[in-house]
């Protein structure tokens, strides 16, 4: 997860689900920012395949509760236990001497921040998250709605719909801020769908969902 208004090193985040982002007021930082965060998002998948989607500050978070839970859990871990563990780190580092070229004590403040930076986002994610129920098992695509679909080339593929701390394009779970997802929620079985990718419109029909 990543934030603004401070330096960003795509291995801070490498390994996470997904990248949160929040944007300076003005269009030129947002731009810039923006720039940053792709950047970074390109750098994390190389080293991990996960790091697949980046959050906007405006897009709608939906959680399970179990996601919820592990949210909250996390966040208590990283409040308690890894705040202490970082202050004993920088105790250590400062009795050392000469902080000037103290490598130690430099590397674990900046861990300190990542730690920070990642209390933050997890506190801010968790106050603007909705809860929610994934219902499956209708004829309608929604929200936890595991739907088969073929392209026109009649190749098949299947996708479940989630929340989108939750997806994991590794598993084919989407989340239902992407265009996929838009596009298939709310259709049924047999229906058609276009989805705009950057090589140009991609249609599916959907063939089951369940």
């Amino acid at each position: 997860m990543i934030d603004s208004g401070r330096a960003l090193w795509y291995d801070e985040f490498t390994g996470a689900d997904t990248l949160t982002t929040f944007s300076g007021a003005s269009r030129g930082a947002a731009s810039a920012f923006l720039f940053i965060s792709l950047f970074c998002l390109f750098k994390a998948s190389k080293e991990s395949r996960k790091a697949a989607h980046m959050l906007m500050q405006d897009d709608e978070i939906v959680l399970s509760p179990a996601k919820y839970k592990e949210l909250e859990e996390e966040l208590e871990q990283l409040s308690t236990v890894g705040k202490r563990e970082i202050r004993e780190r920088l105790e250590i580092a400062r009795s050392l001497g000469d902080l000037s070229e103290n490598f130690d004590y430099h590397d674990a403040k900046r861990q300190q921040g990542f730690l920070d930076s990642k209390i933050n986002n997890i506190k801010q994610l968790l106050e603007r998250a909705k809860i929610a129920d994934y219902i499956a098992g209708g004829e309608i695509v929604m929200l936890g709605s595991k739907v088969a679909v073929r392209d026109e080339d009649g190749d098949d593929a299947e996708y479940t719909i989630v929340g989108v701390m939750e997806a994991d394009a590794m598993q084919n779970r989407i989340s239902n801020t992407s265009p996929m997802a838009r596009s298939l929620m709310g259709q049924t079985i047999g229906d058609k769908v276009e989805v705009q990718a950057p090589g140009g419109v991609i249609r599916f029909e959907i063939v089951s969902v369940c």
